[in-house]
């Protein structure tokens, strides 16, 4: 009966098998996930962050100096922004511009045209389900710039096709 069970050894090219095939598996979703990355958004937010960086506290408290806040509402595809000071009353800026896009990538970006209203103002933006970010550029009658970044969920009910 001995001689009839033949045994199996492990060896050579069955090892290298296994090695490859192990290889392959780990390697195989890292090279699809970073060819992904490097096709979506570069993560570049400004061209120079140490630059940038220099300003960011003077920019910072001249705008905090405003007292400006802001108010944004999405609902059946209108975007609607108001701006109001300390004293909660509405503030109309020298400029305003406002751009909406997905935080992950660059390929949804668009600018949003508004439109004065009593109380601030308006404008069409469809968005589809998921995340969004609107960006809010605004200077005051002085010069002095102002920005903020709102996020926006949609979900799959609300959207329009």
């Amino acid at each position: 009966m001995k001689g009839d069970a033949r045994s199996h050894r492990l060896g050579g090219r069955g090892v290298l098998m296994i090695a490859v095939v192990a290889f392959l598996v780990m390697l195989t979703p890292n090279i699809i996930l970073a060819v992904t990355a490097a096709r979506t958004f570069s993560g570049v937010v400004v061209n120079d962050s140490y630059v940038a960086s220099q300003d960011f506290d003077r920019l910072k408290a001249a705008q905090v100096a405003l007292g400006w806040s802001v108010a944004l509402e999405h609902a059946d595809d209108v975007l609607q922004l108001t701006i109001t000071d300390a004293a909660g009353h509405a503030v109309r800026p020298a400029s305003l511009a406002v751009a909406m896009g997905r935080p992950t990538t660059t390929r949804d970006d668009r600018t949003i045209t508004l439109l004065e209203t009593p109380g601030g103002y308006a404008g069409v933006a469809v968005f589809a389900p998921g995340h969004w970010r609107v960006e809010i550029a605004a200077s005051a009658a002085d010069g002095t710039a102002f920005r903020q970044s709102h996020d926006i969920w949609v979900d799959a009910k609300t959207a329009k096709p």
